[in-house]
């Protein structure tokens, strides 16, 4: 570890501790775990590289395409887009989501939410409360779950209160940034289905 003099290991704590008073296989785990960590960072580096080198490809192609029609597009504005390869064996998506968030004026969503859940409490209401409940439920972070919160405007309900609550979650919705996703298929043949190329640890 950086800064840490020969002959000692830094414990948990910041504590120097004499590599003589530390256990072989305690050692030998440090060494393990370092060596697997700097091979991931290593490899992490690699795959940012390519993921770059791909996005740049696919949008130097299409710059090509736009040069051809004379289309000339403000940057940021392209949207999602599907190569294939003659043989239809391949495949390389670009996908785009936008990254969104509540505004303030969800507060007052839920205040009008309650509202109606209090008018309607003498009606058969339970599992609609529960869903609302969930909805606003914080999750990790403390944050609200934004699919669920949209969620609850498919429910349709004729109230003006309610109406007012699902009109006051569709003006908070913020969208932060959009954020493009890459995606590579391949298939044996084009009769069968595309597989997706998966880098992902967890998945491989």
């Amino acid at each position: 570890m950086e800064g840490v003099p020969a002959g000692f290991m830094a414990n948990r704590y910041g504590h120097l501790v004499p590599e003589r008073l530390v256990r072989p296989e305690i050692k030998l785990e440090d060494q393990v775990v370092r060596e697997v960590v700097l091979g991931a960072e290593r490899l992490r580096e690699r795959v940012a590289q390519f993921k770059k080198q791909c996005f740049d490809e696919v949008r130097a192609f299409l710059a090509l395409i736009d040069e051809k029609y004379g289309v000339k597009r403000a940057a940021g504005s392209r949207g999602g887009t599907q190569l294939e390869s003659f043989d239809g064996t391949l495949r390389v998506t670009i996908s785009v989501a936008d990254i969104v968030a509540l505004g303030p004026e969800i507060s007052s969503a839920k205040a009008l939410i309650d509202e109606c859940i209090t008018r309607w409490s003498e009606g058969a209401n339970g599992n609609l409360k529960a869903v609302v409940d969930d909805a606003f439920a914080l999750g990790e972070g403390g944050k609200l779950a934004i699919d669920r919160v949209l969620g609850l405007r498919r429910i349709a309900i004729e109230d003006p209160a309610w109406e007012r609550a699902m009109e006051a979650i569709a003006d908070a919705v913020r969208v932060m940034r959009s954020r493009e996703y890459l995606r590579i298929y391949r298939r044996e043949s084009p009769e069968l289905p595309f597989q997706q190329l998966v880098l992902d640890f967890a998945r491989l």
